[in-house]
C-alpha cells in the first residue's frame, strides 16, 4: 500500500487524472496533501485500509443496493454535472433506487461538490433539513 502511495507525495501526480485530479475542478495542494499523508506516515493506518479494501464484498454491494428502494423516507441526491468520474448517469440511477428521492444537479461541479459549489452544498443540506 505504501509503495502504491509513494507518486501522490508529488502534487502534479496527485491532481492528476490517476490521482485526484477528475474529482474536483481546483484542487488545494495542502488539502489534499492532508489526505495521503496519514496513510503514508502511519503504518496501522495503511494496514486498516488495507484491511477493509480486503473485506469489500462486491456481492453486499449488489444487496444494499437492493435494499435502498426500502428506505422510506425522502432523499436528496446533490450531483455534480461536470463528473467524469461518477457520471451524471450514475446519479440518475442512484436516484431511481429510492422511492422518494430528489436529484439535484450542480452544473460545472465534479464528484467533490463540496469543493467545487460548497454554498451550493450547504443552501441545499440547510433546505432539506428545513
Amino acid at each position: 500500500m505504501k509503495l502504491n502511495l509513494l507518486p501522490m507525495r508529488a502534487r502534479p501526480f496527485r491532481h492528476s487524472a490517476v490521482g485526484f485530479g477528475l474529482l474536483a475542478n481546483h484542487l488545494d495542494p495542502d488539502l489534499t496533501r492532508s489526505w495521503i499523508e496519514p496513510a503514508l506516515s502511519h503504518r496501522g493506518v495503511r494496514e486498516d485500509a488495507a484491511r477493509f479494501l480486503r473485506s469489500i464484498d462486491p456481492q453486499e454491494l449488489l444487496a444494499v443496493t437492493g435494499r435502498l428502494s426500502q428506505h422510506d423516507v425522502p432523499v436528496r441526491i446533490v450531483w455534480g454535472m461536470a463528473d467524469r468520474s461518477f457520471t451524471p448517469q450514475l446519479g440518475r440511477r442512484l436516484q431511481q433506487a429510492f422511492r422518494d428521492a430528489e436529484f439535484i444537479e450542480v452544473p460545472d461541479a465534479r464528484t467533490f461538490v463540496q469543493l467545487d459549489a460548497p454554498e451550493v452544498l450547504a443552501e441545499q443540506i440547510a433546505g432539506f433539513a428545513d
